[in-house]
């Protein structure tokens, strides 16, 4: 029995689609910085060049895919486990009194695509194996 407040369920027809752009993993951008390295996620390359043409932070929804500043445990370095940084760690590197959004613009403006490969801190390659 349905009460009168109740509404009966409902099925939505709405049909979710996916452009190859939300497919695609988000990349990987990071700041090499005095004490800390900083990564955060943007949705592409190319969202970063198109807000770097203009910046402005009220469109850091257009390129970011996560509203979060990571490092990994050592503080230094883009790979292994990563995890948010606190904000002792973000202002030791870039100051009191920074919002979240203007150290992500910061780390936008100064870092680097990591890509495919980690370009911030090298590669290193065992050449002793074939």
């Amino acid at each position: 029995m349905q009460l009168p407040f109740e509404s009966a369920p409902t099925k939505s027809k709405t049909k979710i689609v996916k452009t190859q752009q939300d497919q695609r993993p988000p990349t990987k951008y990071a700041y090499r910085g005095e004490r800390t390295d900083f990564i955060i996620f943007v949705r592409s390359e190319d969202a970063v060049k198109q807000y770097l043409e203009k910046p402005d932070i009220s469109d850091l929804s257009k390129v970011v895919e996560v509203f979060q500043i990571f490092v990994n445990r050592e503080a230094k370095g883009t790979t292994g486990e990563l995890g948010e940084a606190s904000s002792a760690q973000l202002q030791n590197e870039f100051g009191d009194y920074k919002k979240e959004e203007e150290v992500i613009d910061l780390i936008l403006k100064k870092g680097e695509s990591l890509g495919p490969e980690n370009k911030l801190r090298g590669n290193y390659r065992n050449d002793t194996r074939s």
